[in-house]
């Protein structure tokens, strides 16, 4: 990194007014920028693929308060009307668990591009993955369940809906909610699926019938702690990627480009040329995904309602 400041200042101080569309630069500094380049985007992509992981969590947690809502104005309860809410909330799950796998399988990678395969950052990474594995139900839970939605059986028994009288109100009032389950007799059946989590589930819930819900809130808040340790692990570095490329942005861009970027090209002849281009935008991209998804969140301590409390109301 202090070679290539070195080079860039270099480059900065130079006569700059020849350039129009870019900077032909030495092979020895093209390969150190691309390396920044190359760095700072895997990180980049690791926040983007937790993003899309985000965004099918709330879809799952909006499908089921826009279905409890839906019964509160037509209570139909057909069997019909019933498979089409499970087939609903189990397409919400399964993009819940099939970009939570994408996440991890692609965010190893990055990590492995970015440090080696035998490099400490990466066997810290997959420690701590493994440590969430054997600390939260809901990890391994919903880690299985998706091997078996993917290969042998349906992974939401049913998706109904749950409605009783309001225990915290001074008046009769009904609270309709709707819950998807997992059946436990279906694991069973399943020679794959792990006895032991079947067991850890019935000391949990001895009905058959286990709520999917909190499972799901406890597997995405193992997946924050993992993606908070990752973007701890990337700390040093991603400010370093950070100061370079502002530098050759700020340094050498400005003198030929208001658009906050800059081009740097390597000739290898009159029709072969490498071209390499850094932008402020993918910062400020990355800034915004950090921003809006802080870490880690405990999804499996929050809840929504829309509940009316009484006592507010007297105040």
């Amino acid at each position: 990194m202090k070679k290539l400041m070195e080079i860039v200042q270099k480059i900065a101080e130079s006569d700059l007014e020849s350039y129009r569309s870019g900077f032909i630069v030495p092979e020895e500094f093209l390969t150190s920028v691309l390396e920044i380049k190359n760095g700072y985007l895997n990180y980049c992509h690791i926040e983007e693929l937790y993003d899309i992981l985000v965004e099918n969590y709330y879809e799952f947690e909006l499908e089921l308060l826009r279905t409890a809502s839906r019964f509160i104005v037509s209570l139909d309860i057909s069997h019909s009307t019933l498979m089409e809410l499970r087939n609903l909330i189990a397409r919400r799950l399964a993009n819940v668990t099939t970009s939570s796998r994408m996440y991890i399988d692609q965010m190893e990678k990055h990590v492995k591009k970015i440090f080696g395969d035998e490099s400490s950052e990466y066997l810290r990474v997959k420690k701590f993955i493994s440590q969430q594995y054997d600390s939260l139900l809901g990890y391994r839970t919903l880690e299985k369940l998706r091997n078996y939605a993917q290969h042998r059986g349906f992974p939401i028994s049913f998706a109904g809906a749950s409605f009783g009288t309001d225990k915290h109100a001074t008046t009769s009032k009904l609270s309709f909610t709707c819950i998807p389950y997992i059946s436990i007799n279906d694991m069973r059946q399943d020679s794959k699926f792990p006895r032991y989590i079947i067991d850890e589930l019935v000391e949990n819930c001895p009905e058959d019938n286990v709520d999917l819900r909190p499972l799901v809130r406890e597997y995405l808040y193992g997946i924050s702690c993992i993606h908070s340790e990752v973007r701890n692990i990337l700390s040093s570095p991603i400010k370093s990627w950070e100061s370079a490329i502002t530098f050759l942005i700020d340094n050498v861009g400005k003198n030929f480009d208001p658009h906050n970027f800059v081009t740097f090209w390597e000739s290898k002849g009159k029709n072969n040329q490498l071209s390499i281009h850094l932008s402020k935008k993918v910062i400020l991209r990355k800034d915004e995904l950090v921003k809006k998804n802080s870490v880690p969140q405990r999804f499996h301590y929050y809840f929504i309602s829309n509940q009316i409390d009484e006592e507010e109301l007297k105040n």
